[in-house]
């Protein structure tokens, strides 16, 4: 089997799987898309000049809470009957589940700055990492996969200097959600103010863009609706992976909201003195070390904000390069560590553990913490790897 013909048996396998999961999600009445029904019916809403906001389409939580422009992006499903819908969302999402996978192994190749070989295997790997939270994904029709696969492509065309394609990409991911927004970080310690500038306009564009169409009052509305809902959203749920939860798991000492804030400031300071030296130009900040902060800042975000724990699979990149580093140098503890994380990272699942051993697992936050323990082992993984090189 050649290599050029290994992403391609992926693309069936996959298929194979994605397929598996349609039809015994239809088999046992289970193909719900409860959070597509939320798109679905805010933009149908939008279309007949109805509030998209403020309305539980569904269930009690089925709040829509992204930005009013993401209306526009969701509007052709309204074409479709529901039904017919959920299919084509179904499809679309594992079209670019296979995108995000096939990205890993462009950049992850870019990164090593080499041809990873047994390209089927890393592919497979990849896929079966993220299984739970991939099948959770698909069964509740959200959109993850979506955007790390737009943010991929993002720093894909950011690499290739394509600078208009990446700006444009940012933005829709920080239109999305928000807390996008602290992926701006590798700009600033690179000093990229072109980028800066472009994504802070294509920013404004988007923003006020849907005024076009329904006119600037609505489009007021709509945007501080908008910013209520995600309010709402931030005071009202409770994620048992976030830092906030962890520290609560551990000690019994219950945050206030205001403290996710303070852990986002944290986070952003030590990543900037963590940074210090590339930022006064005392080390070089090359593309390399940029891609690996965007997967490291991207991995970090279910940590630090309030979401359904499919939000992990915003780690999907920042594994493929912890399976690069493993590759480039095997070693039998660093492997057993490896597995032990990512078993607490990708099993916790009703079906695989039960009810009460899964409930237990979220009591104790074991996915945020193994998380953040994949963040720390890349962390680990590289800075061995450059002390190795120094003293080569």
């Amino acid at each position: 089997m050649t290599l050029k013909s290994q992403p391609f048996l992926f693309i069936l396998i996959a298929f194979l799987f994605f397929g598996m999961v349609y039809f015994i999600e239809n088999n046992n009445d289970a193909f719900l898309l409860n959070d597509f029904k939320v798109y679905y019916s805010a933009s149908d809403a939008l279309m007949n000049g109805e509030q998209p906001y403020g309305v539980a389409f569904g269930l009690s939580s089925g709040f829509f809470k992204y930005s009013p422009v993401t209306l526009f992006l969701f509007s052709p499903y309204t074409l479709f009957d529901f039904d017919t819908a959920k299919t084509i969302h179904f499809t679309v999402i594992a079209l670019m589940s296979i995108g995000v996978f096939l990205l890993c192994l462009n950049l992850c190749n870019r990164y090593f700055e080499t041809n990873l070989k047994k390209r089927i295997g890393f592919l497979c790997l990849l896929l079966l990492i993220s299984a739970v939270h991939l099948i959770r994904e698909l069964h509740l029709g959200n959109i993850n996969m979506m955007m790390v696969f737009i943010l991929l492509l993002a720093v894909y065309f950011y690499l290739k200097k394509k600078l208009y394609w990446s700006a444009i990409l940012f933005v829709l991911l920080i239109l999305l959600k928000p807390y996008f927004l602290i992926l701006i970080l590798p700009f600033i310690i690179s000093k990229d103010l072109k980028s800066i500038l472009m994504i802070f306009v294509f920013a404004i564009a988007l923003t006020f863009l849907p005024a076009i169409f329904i006119g600037f009052e609505e489009n007021q509305l709509l945007l501080k609706n908008w910013i209520l809902i995600i309010k709402g959203h931030q005071d009202e749920m409770v994620s048992e992976h976030t830092l906030s939860y962890i520290f609560y798991s551990y000690t019994g000492i219950k945050l206030a909201s205001y403290w996710q804030f303070i852990f986002i400031l944290l986070v952003g300071l030590t990543y900037c003195i963590s940074r210090y030296r590339e930022l006064l130009r005392r080390l070089n900040y090359d593309k390399k070390k940029q891609m690996m902060d965007f997967f490291i800042l991207l991995a970090l975000i279910p940590n630090l904000v309030i979401t359904d724990s499919q939000h992990f699979l915003f780690s999907l990149p920042l594994i493929g390069l912890i399976l690069g580093y493993l590759k480039q140098n095997m070693n039998r503890n660093s492997v057993i560590l490896f597995v032990i994380l990512l078993f607490f990272y990708g099993a916790n699942s009703n079906d695989l553990l039960g009810n009460a051993l899964s409930d237990k697992f979220d009591s104790y936050s074991t996915i945020g913490l193994a998380n953040l323990g994949l963040i720390f082992f890349l962390i680990y993984l590289v800075r061995k790897k450059n002390l190795t090189n120094s003293f080569s």
